[in-house]
């Protein structure tokens, strides 16, 4: 399954290589009554060590109210730094596999110290050019911590420092009623049996 990279910018530069960039002050955010649910993911102390799937990522996991969600916006308010060369440019976010959020963007170098991100609020991502249909058949959301690219491999590259949150507005998908469903089925089997 391929992922959806985005780009919210928040800092000066921007990353040209992202497919799709979002600028937080010309985008809407969520207005509370357009969605169901907000999890936030604490990630203070969280760390990011190597590329996408390795088993040295850090990983969090979160329960969902209803087994089919769609994912309709993503906020985040981050204080990163990196350690052995690495760049903030780096860091990356991997939700659910699907979707991949670079909060540091364009920022092509590193930092002891750490750097602020902020989306501002939760971007709405029905709200795009090219709006995200992202839904999960799932009764958790999974996030990864992980680097675009590896300077050192089974090392950390970034520190997410305390107070750093990630939010994931979501809402339930509708399910299928049971009369629907028969009324599904009885025409399957119709069909079924009319061409036998």
């Amino acid at each position: 399954m391929k992922a959806t990279t985005i780009t919210i910018a928040v800092s000066a530069g921007l990353s040209s290589a992202s497919p799709m960039l979002l600028d937080h002050e010309s985008r809407p955010t969520l207005d509370p009554s357009g969605f169901a649910f907000v999890h936030t993911f604490d990630l203070s102390n969280a760390q990011s060590w190597d590329l996408l799937g390795s088993p040295n990522n850090q990983t969090f996991s979160s329960p969902v109210l209803g087994e089919d969600i769609e994912i309709i916006g993503i906020g985040f308010d981050l204080s990163l730094s990196t350690q052995n060369g690495s760049w903030l440019s780096e860091a990356a976010i991997s939700v659910h596999g699907q979707l991949n959020i670079h909060p540091g963007a364009g920022d092509d170098f590193d930092t002891p110290s750490p750097m602020h991100y902020s989306t501002g609020g939760i971007v709405d991502l029905r709200t795009l050019d090219d709006p995200l249909n992202f839904s999960i058949e799932d009764t958790t959301i999974n996030i990864e911590l992980f680097e675009t690219f590896d300077d050192q491999a089974d090392t950390i590259d970034a520190i997410y420092a305390p107070g750093s949150v990630l939010h994931i507005a979501y809402r339930a998908l509708p399910i299928p009623s049971p009369t629907s469903a028969a009324t599904l089925l009885t025409g399957s089997l119709l069909l079924v049996r009319r061409r036998r």
